[in-house]
């Protein structure tokens, strides 16, 4: 009687063994996959960041490729400008050193001493001017030159002089007041300054706005 007893209280014992062995084991294998699907998320956050990155990291790179490219290509259409510019002053600065010899040019002359005299106050003026242009501005046109700027300046009276010791540099002519305190200069150089960005206006609208 005692046997099967304890046969039957070990085969109980041998049973709730297997029951909580089984449990054990099931609690253990849900918590390894929840454990493996917990992983995987961050396994997948992980790959979504790293790929953010790197998307970031391409536009920006992609951006400031951009970016380098407009301005390589702003220098280069500046370059090709500023070329195209100096060509020009070049031309003009071979014409105009070619008019000298014409019978026209001495107007052109008057016209340029003129617009100095004009800008300036004052009633006596000293002409500067290159060797090659001072003899054109003898006693007739200086004349002519006077009566001019009564013409324009509402019946202004004007002398004007050629200092013929000192010449400048270039072509066309520079006028001052006797103290050469005030002047205007109109030499071809400073012209085109002026007209610097006029120049370049149409420059850009002709030659560069349809490239």
């Amino acid at each position: 009687m005692a046997d099967i007893q304890y046969s039957s209280l070990l085969a109980e014992i041998q049973e709730k063994a297997a029951q909580e062995a089984a449990q054990l084991s099931a609690q253990s294998e849900a918590r390894l996959k929840q454990k493996t699907a917990d992983l995987e998320s961050k396994k997948q956050q992980i790959l979504a960041k790293v790929q953010s990155e790197q998307e970031h990291q391409l536009s920006q790179l992609q951006r400031m490729l951009k970016s380098n490219l407009d301005m390589e290509k702003r220098r280069s259409h500046l370059k090709k400008q500023e070329s195209v510019l100096k060509e020009i002053q070049q031309r003009v600065h071979s014409v105009m050193q070619q008019k000298i010899k014409d019978k026209d040019y001495k107007e052109i002359l008057c016209g340029w001493v003129c617009e100095a005299v004009l800008a300036l106050p004052g009633d006596e003026f000293i002409i500067k001017t290159s060797p090659e242009e001072i003899g054109l501005l003898n006693a007739e046109m200086l004349k002519k030159i006077c009566q001019m700027v009564a013409d324009l300046g509402a019946g202004r009276t004007v002398s004007l002089s050629v200092n013929k010791r000192e010449h400048i540099l270039g072509q066309g002519v520079v006028v001052s007041l006797p103290d050469n305190k005030l002047l205007f200069s109109n030499t071809i150089q400073d012209r085109l300054a002026r007209y610097d960005s006029q120049i370049r206006t149409y420059i850009f609208e002709t030659v560069f706005k349809t490239v």
